[in-house]
């Protein structure tokens, strides 16, 4: 565990979000409208996923330690293994 290191993105955040802007802009422009407006989902999915979310928000859910004062939460998504060809992707 002491290994580990955190994992830092391929470019910053603020040149993705200029990435993104560009090919919005460039969307709008060409008269391209994104599809986000025709996903669908059936009623009662729609109606299932509001109320897991309510009872996310009443009750929400942490890992066990996480409220000790020095606990820190290790994942593959975020930390990596520098010693270890397999785990650093």
């Amino acid at each position: 565990m002491e290994n580990l290191e955190l994992k830092k993105p391929f470019q910053s955040i603020k040149n993705h979000f200029e990435n993104v802007d560009a090919k919005i802009q460039q969307q709008t422009s060409t008269g391209i409208t994104s599809p986000v407006g025709l996903i669908t989902a059936r009623p009662h999915h729609l109606r299932r996923m509001k109320s897991h979310q309510e009872k996310l928000r009443e009750n929400p859910v942490s890992a066990s330690g996480a409220a000790h004062e020095r606990a820190q939460l290790f994942s593959n998504k975020t930390h990596y293994d520098p010693r270890n060809p397999d785990a650093q992707r």
